[in-house]
């Protein structure tokens, strides 16, 4: 089952890498922010200059649009490419074991037709033609 996985993960590997990417630079923009609104709350208090808390400001304008279009492609990401592998998974695994399981029913039948003899009623009577 463990090879069943990897291969089925392995078709989803280029969504996945760059969903972490996505994740990373929007973790970097949140982080980014924090700081954005330390520096603008300093322009505010200590240096009054206008022209940083607009700069500030505007930075961390642009710094949430980015993050609301890079959080609309993770979840973008995350719900449809979740939802095929998931849905491929299970149904590479449910294929693997009926397969498995029918294989081995009809072995079983197979080595019972061979362990039967052919030709009882030639046993029974006795004779052979």
């Amino acid at each position: 089952m463990n090879a069943v996985v990897w291969r089925t993960l392995k078709r989803h590997r280029t969504a996945f890498i760059i969903l972490v990417i996505l994740t990373m630079i929007s973790a970097g923009l949140i982080t980014g922010n924090a700081y954005l609104e330390g520096k603008l709350l300093d322009s505010l208090v200590y240096s009054r200059d206008p022209r940083l808390f607009v700069l500030f400001f505007g930075l961390m304008l642009s710094f949430g649009i980015l993050r609301l279009v890079i959080s609309f492609f993770t979840s973008h990401i995350q719900i449809l490419t979740k939802q095929k592998t998931v849905l491929e998974l299970n149904r590479n695994i449910i294929f693997r074991l009926v397969y498995k399981f029918v294989t081995e029913l009809v072995d079983r039948c197979v080595l019972k037709r061979v362990r039967q003899p052919r030709n009882l009623h030639v046993r029974a009577s006795g004779t052979m033609a």
